[in-house]
């Protein structure tokens, strides 16, 4: 329950960080569109002011525009202008900053004293040793079909179930790479 109560004054805390922070933005808009605030409004009261005052400049656009339409599309493009103009210089002045800041830093770098390694080198790892697969062959059955073949002189075959009078092949012998006899 502790722990219930300490999350939900958190989460209240932050609701109201994030009310104030809200009520700050609107009251700052508040008072560049409809001026400075002559009584202490609610937010909702706030946001509705801004609303009609908006909708009066947009209103009065409407009406210019059906006036005159060439006058503030000229305006528009002068305005449009202006705004690339100082992008443009905005960006220039940024280039220009970063190279200079990489100037003074190629600066530093060459003025710098000359770091020289000394001491005996750093000897890195040797790879590790990489050993052959085995694959383990089961061999008990030709083990069991040659001690039959010695005891009886025949041996029954657990393959085909036949029965075989001549000697089985030594499980021991070495055989090729595909496990087969080398024949």
């Amino acid at each position: 329950k502790l722990k219930e109560r300490l999350k939900q004054k958190g989460e209240s805390e932050h609701l109201d960080n994030s009310l104030a922070e809200m009520f700050k933005k609107v009251s700052r808009v508040y008072e560049s569109v409809v001026g400075p605030m002559e009584t202490d409004p609610d937010v909702l009261s706030m946001l509705g002011a801004i609303e009609t005052k908006l909708e009066e400049v947009l209103t009065r656009l409407d009406e210019i525009e059906t006036i005159d339409g060439e006058l503030i599309l000229g305006l528009e493009r002068k305005k449009d202008k202006d705004r690339r103009e100082r992008m443009r210089k905005f960006k220039f002045q940024e280039v220009e900053r970063e190279r200079e800041e990489r100037l003074k830093n190629s600066l530093q770098r060459s003025q710098a004293p000359v770091h020289r390694k000394t001491g005996k080198q750093i000897m890195f790892r040797s790879a590790p040793v990489l050993e052959d697969k085995r694959v383990v062959v089961d061999n008990s059955e030709e083990l069991r079909n040659r001690a039959d073949y010695h005891t009886f002189g025949m041996f029954i075959s657990g393959k085909d179930g036949a029965v075989h009078t001549e000697v089985p092949p030594d499980p021991t012998a070495p055989r090729g790479k595909d496990g087969e006899d080398d024949d």
